[in-house]
Parts: structure tokens; C-alpha cells; sequence
């Protein structure tokens, strides 16, 4: 089961579709996944719909689209026609969207030496983190998809499907239909000190730069909150919403304690 922040009791998602993506999340992910629903990554304040971080697969970006397959008038790379009561209305291409929110997030953690291949590496000055993006169709089955022409704009292996995320959903086969969006990894998986500071580069703002180690030491004394619950940190509704997040995981009872 993997952490969601901030948990499904107190995350305001835009769409049914939104709230059953979370739901699968949750409950389909490995332990050591952490899910970050729509909050501001990066000095841009990008708003992808989920981020996800899991140390032996790195990380995933995910937009999510309750369109049916009725109302697309048309589509290419960057733009799609939809056909709502307000008529013909134009907007991103979601695997484009996901795209761009990606390197956003990805330029984050280039700016952080910690998470860069070390000099003399065929790959130095890059990330060591594997990334990827997708998308998440949640009123069309991957059959409607296949039948039409979208294929040609949207790569089947990067989008998620509505009968591929239901309650009785295989969850390896969802978490391999998941991963497979990620680029495959060039090196070992990630240590859970990188693993860390990955999700601080990304998410410094809420007070993340304080965080030991996210995997080993969870979440509830990761904020230095302690029993105290002090939340004298929080000065916006995003921080607020943030640690609301936090402090439903740490009395949630199912969660082991470090």
C-alpha cells in the first residue's frame, strides 16, 4: 500500500476519475511508493495531477482525463478538440501536459549535485533518476482506444485505461503497466538517501529540506512534527493541506511504526 499525500480523507480532487486513480494508487503500489497529488513542483509551481516516487523505479508523472470517447472531435500532438455544452473547446494534449511537467520537475533535480551521475560517467550532469509520464483515460477502455485513430497521437504503452484501474484490477499487472511508462533504469536502484532527496528537491517549498530518510523513517517523524503535532511551519492553505495529509497518515492505524 503506498502513501498518499495528502491521503484521500483530506485531498480535493477534481474529477471521479481523479478520486479512483488515488484509490488504485493506494492500494496497488508497492509500500515504498509515495504519491503526491496535485501540489506545485519546481520555482514554475507546476500542478501535475500525481507524482509518483518509488526507489527501485523512479519517477512517474501522470495526468488524468475523464473525457469520453464521444466527445473528442479530434486530436494531435499538442491539442485536443472536445465537444462540451459550452461547444467545441480546445485543450492540451495530456501525454504533452505530462511531458512538459516531467522535465520541469526533472531540471529540479539536475539543480541538486546529489542527484546528478558524478564527473567521468558517460552520463555526467544528469539526473540519476529515472522518469517518465503518462496518461490516464478514466471513462475509455483500452478496446475503444485500440478501435480508433487516437493511437496515432497517444503511445498506447503511456496511457492507463478505465478497465485497467478498476477495484478488481490485478495490481502487479497495474503497477507493470505503470512502470512501463519509465524509462529503464542505467544504474542501481536508488539509495533511500536519494530517494529523499528527490522528493526534497521537488517539494522544498513545504519544508521537505528538513527530511531524513523517507523510506526507512516514514512519514510522520520525517517532518520533525513528533508527538507534539506542532505545525508552526504552515503558513498557506498548500502547507496546510500538505501536513493535514501528514497527520492522517501518522494516526492512521494501519501504518507500522519506524
Amino acid at each position: 500500500m503506498a502513501i498518499l499525500i495528502p491521503s484521500l480523507g483530506f485531498a480535493r480532487f477534481d474529477s471521479r476519475g481523479e478520486l479512483r486513480l488515488a484509490e488504485r494508487l493506494k492500494d496497488f503500489l508497492e509500500e515504498n511508493a509515495v504519491v503526491w497529488h496535485n501540489l506545485p513542483v519546481g520555482p514554475r509551481n507546476r500542478h501535475p495531477d500525481f507524482i509518483i516516487i518509488h526507489p527501485a523505479n523512479g519517477l512517474l508523472v501522470l495526468e488524468v482525463k475523464d473525457w469520453r470517447l464521444e466527445t473528442i472531435v479530434s486530436a494531435d500532438k499538442t491539442k485536443v478538440e472536445l465537444l462540451t455544452s459550452r461547444g467545441v473547446v480546445r485543450e492540451s494534449n495530456p501525454l504533452e501536459q505530462a511531458r512538459k511537467y516531467t522535465f520541469e520537475v526533472v531540471r529540479t533535480l539536475e539543480r541538486d549535485g546529489q542527484l546528478l551521475f558524478p564527473p567521468g560517467h558517460r552520463l555526467a550532469g544528469r539526473s540519476i533518476v529515472p522518469f517518465g509520464f503518462g496518461s490516464v483515460f478514466t471513462n475509455i477502455t483500452r478496446k475503444q482506444f485500440d478501435q480508433t485513430d487516437l493511437k496515432e497521437v497517444f503511445s498506447g504503452h503511456l496511457c492507463l485505461f478505465k478497465d485497467e484501474m478498476t477495484e478488481g484490477a490485478d495490481p502487479e499487472e497495474f503497477r507493470s503497466k505503470l512502470w512501463r511508462m519509465v524509462h529503464p533504469r542505467l544504474e542501481e536502484p536508488l539509495s533511500s538517501r536519494n530517494s529523499t532527496a528527490c522528493a526534497r528537491c521537488c517539494f522544498r517549498r513545504f519544508g521537505y529540506d528538513r527530511l531524513p530518510c523517507l523510506w526507512t523513517m516514514r512519514l510522520a517523524p520525517i517532518l520533525r512534527i513528533g508527538r507534539s503535532r506542532s505545525w508552526t511551519f504552515i503558513r498557506s492553505s498548500s502547507r496546510a493541506a500538505w501536513a493535514r495529509g501528514i497527520a492522517s497518515f501518522a494516526a492512521s492505524p494501519d501504518r507500522a511504526r519506524p
